[in-house]
């Protein structure tokens, strides 16, 4: 037979103080993870420019005569 919910018997003050560390540490954590996606979104950048250097040193054209046909 259940034995139903375990009362919480801190005050309102050691809820307050629970709830801002909590709150801190999931900004710490959102800080982190938007660190990583822009070092995720640099990294694709790169790999995309790499990949364009390669098809444009490929095709035997400079940059010069390339930006000039554009």
């Amino acid at each position: 037979m259940p034995r139903g919910r375990k009362k919480d018997t801190r005050t309102s003050q050691e809820k307050l103080t629970d709830l801002l560390s909590e709150i801190e540490r999931q900004e710490t954590l959102l800080r982190e993870l938007k660190a990583k996606k822009r070092a995720l979104e640099k990294s694709i950048e790169d790999e995309k420019k790499e990949a364009l250097f390669r098809k444009i040193e490929a095709s035997g054209k400079t940059i010069e005569e390339l930006l000039s046909a554009l």
